[in-house]
Formats: C-alpha cells, structure tokens, sequence
C-alpha cells in the first residue's frame, strides 16, 4: 500500500488527500509508512492544518510527546486544533505548565460529540494533575442532566472526582459486569486521586 501510495502521490495529489491517506496508513497497522509519506509533504505541514493534525498523531503515536506539543500549540494559536486531539493537548498542556491554554481548549469541546471515555478521561487527567479548577470547568460543562444520564460512567467519575454525597450510590448502579476493563482502571484510577 505504501508504495502505491508513494506513486499516486508522486503526480502531486492535493494535500487533503494526501493527509486523508497518512491517516489511513497510521490506523490500519504501518505509521512508519505513514511517516514516510508525510515526509514527502513535509515541506507543507506548516500551511496546511490536515498535514498538522497527521503529523501530532504520528508524533504521539511515536512517543514524541514533546515535539506533538509544540505542533499543538502552533495549531492552537492558530485556532486550527482539531477537536480529536482537545485530550492530548489538555494533558500536555497541564505538564507543560499551561493551564490556560488546556482550560481554554476545555471550554471549546462540543458535548455532544464527546464520547464517555474522552469526558472520563478528561476527570481522570483533572484528577491526576491536581486542577481543581479543571473539575469545575468539566462539572459546568459537562455535568448536566442529558449529558449525565447517558454516560454513567462519566457521571460516577464526576461524582468520585466532586467527592459527592451520592457516589457510592451512583457506583452500586453501575453494573460491573458490563464495564471494559479499561473503564473499571479509570474509576479505579479516579477513586485513588
């Protein structure tokens, strides 16, 4: 695939599809050859925010967190931030001292495109971090009624992380059995903080 993807874009396909393909190569199974590809766009990915966006995934894919960051950054700046990685530049933020710039792109995630595990995973980072601040802004948010009674999930590691009076309750309605493992390490995770 990569190297038919090397000859298709050697007659210089438009930029889009050619972050379109990197992204495909990256999620089904070759970020090296992903990685190469970009490369050859590389000369482009300041100008053209679909080349941003692949080249932060491959960073972080390739433990790059740093050099993801500061791609990030520039995109936020920019106001070209795709939503997708509102997560990643959050925690980063937070560990690159930049609360405002994390709390700023908090404010910016639309609801109801947010999935349980991103808002969980967003407690856990608020938690992990010690923002008090970051809860608040997550419980103003994300903490009404439609959005809380369709992610229970999310709404007992709210509760764990508000330290409310009715979170062993809201744990006791939640039926283990049918939790990921990977949620049951979340709230475990946020019940430790």
């Amino acid at each position: 695939a990569y190297n038919h993807a090397v000859e298709w874009t050697s007659g210089k396909i438009p930029v889009t599809e050619a972050a379109r393909l990197i992204n495909v190569l990256h999620y089904r199974g070759a970020p090296d050859h992903a990685w190469k590809l970009l490369n050859q766009y590389e000369d482009k990915v300041d100008r053209h925010p679909p080349l941003q966006t692949e080249k932060a995934y491959l960073l972080l894919n390739r433990g790059e967190d740093q050099k993801a960051y500061e791609l990030m950054l520039d995109m936020y700046e920019d106001k070209v931030l795709e939503e997708g990685l509102s997560r990643d530049f959050i925690f980063l933020s937070l560990q690159n001292d930049n609360p405002d710039a994390a709390y700023d792109v908090l404010n910016s995630i639309n609801p109801a495109v947010s999935t349980e595990a991103d808002l969980t995973s967003l407690v856990e980072v608020a938690l992990l971090r010690d923002q008090p601040q970051m809860v608040a802004i997550i419980t103003e948010k994300f903490g009404r009624s439609e959005i809380l009674s369709t992610r229970p999930i999310f709404a007992t590691a709210l509760s764990i992380a508000k330290r409310s009076d009715d979170t062993q309750r809201m744990i006791n309605a939640l039926d283990l059995n049918e939790l990921s493992t990977r949620n049951l390490l979340q709230l475990a995770q946020i019940s430790r903080q």
